[in-house]
């Protein structure tokens, strides 16, 4: 049986097969409740790049996590 503690501390080692960028954008965005406008400020890009880095971040979790699930 899978715990909700073993669901986070395996999610948090799933945010390390991520580069820091898309970790701290990750990390900026579903935790900090910033806005793509402003994560882009922060990083000097475009809101649509910090949508594809994000959309980019959450395809390598959710593989990452799948492979765990099936082992």
């Amino acid at each position: 049986t899978t715990t909700p503690y073993a669901c986070s501390a395996t999610s948090g080692q799933a945010l390390q097969y991520l580069t820091p960028r898309r970790r701290d954008m990750v990390l900026l965005y579903y935790f900090c409740a910033h806005t793509e406008t402003e994560i882009g400020e922060i990083f000097g890009l475009k809101p649509s790049s910090v949508k594809y880095n994000l959309t980019v971040a959450l395809q390598r979790l959710r593989q990452h996590l799948e492979g765990i699930r099936r082992d």
